[in-house]
């Protein structure tokens, strides 16, 4: 059981990233439903944060699996998309719904997670940040 575990604070971090991601992905369904502010710029930034995320999700796992083993990657795949959703609801259920300042913050947290997880990983042999 314990080949199936990834490090711990890779795992913590992929949750929050996987909880950040959902917010933002919440905000931009708000945003193609009509939410729009004045600044076009915040937008963009929501909009390609989160197609980056996106991205950054297999390319992180991928390159997760390539330093680790494929046993450790499934492992962290499974508690980031289990520990995400439950995260997610919890929030959900503890804010009352959609608030535009969660979607603020884990948008910009979101960029911060990608960081931290970044420096988790080789990268395929290339670099370690």
């Amino acid at each position: 059981m314990a080949d199936f575990l990834p490090d711990t604070i890779v795992a913590v971090l992929s949750v929050l990233f996987s909880m950040a991601r959902f917010e933002n992905q919440r905000w931009i369904r708000a945003r193609l439903n009509g939410y729009r502010g004045s600044w076009q710029l915040l937008g963009v930034l929501v909009d390609m944060t989160g197609v980056l995320a996106l991205l950054f999700s297999v390319a992180f796992l991928v390159a997760y699996d390539y330093g680790t083993s494929v046993e450790q990657a499934v492992g962290l795949l499974v508690i980031t998309f289990v520990g995400g959703m439950v995260g997610s609801t919890a929030l959900g259920a503890v804010l009352g719904g959609d608030r535009a300042i969660v979607w603020l913050l884990a948008t910009l947290l979101v960029w911060a997670l990608a960081v931290g997880l970044a420096t988790h990983v080789s990268w395929f042999g290339l670099v370690r940040l």
